[in-house]
């Protein structure tokens, strides 16, 4: 049995296997269309969501998430980067939302129930692929990369404008409490 896997706001970097959506048709996706206004599939028919630096650009971000909820087979996975809010990305004046770890984690452990938080992680390194420089920056990131990782907030508190993550990455999985 084939998974249906959608790769939400595309652009230009498409995925081997998903279903690449996007709302510009210069990028060739393989559905156009304004995901703001809903996912063009029925209900229960997908079995899992990724995006990338796309998120912050939806207006009604609870909306957003439940219509990916509505979409979502039971126990489906939506795997989502979104640009830390110390970065100058996370200011462009197409994005709507600023996304910190602690937003994340209060809004999908305490405001709703639709989805379980699976995992949070802070990025610092993703826009180095290799070479002397990401060598380097390594080991300037390590001891913030373990602060992060064991205390989220202490991080956001005290290190997050000194050694700023480039995204966060969430997983959430569908609860089966809100079928």
């Amino acid at each position: 049995m084939t998974k249906t896997k959608l790769h939400l706001g595309c652009g230009h970097n498409k995925m081997e296997g998903y279903v690449n959506i996007d709302i510009d048709p210069r990028c060739e996706p393989d559905i156009v269309t304004d995901l703001s206004k809903g996912i063009p599939f029925e209900d229960g028919s997908v079995d899992e969501i990724f995006s990338d630096n796309f998120v912050e650009h939806i207006e009604d971000f609870e909306s957003f998430f439940k219509e990916m909820h509505r979409v979502l087979k039971p126990k489906g996975i939506v795997k989502t980067f979104v640009p830390y809010q110390t970065q100058p990305a996370s200011i462009l004046y197409n994005h709507c939302h600023r996304f910190n770890y602690c937003y994340i984690y209060y809004y999908f452990t305490l405001h709703q129930s639709e989805f379980e938080l699976m995992d949070i992680k802070f990025n610092f390194l993703e826009k180095y692929k290799t070479g002397v420089v990401k060598v380097f920056l390594w080991f300037y990131f390590l001891i913030p990369r373990i602060i992060a990782s064991k205390s989220p907030s202490t991080y956001e508190w005290f290190l997050k404008y000194r050694y700023p993550a480039s995204k966060l990455e969430f997983t959430l999985r569908k609860n089966e409490a809100s079928e």
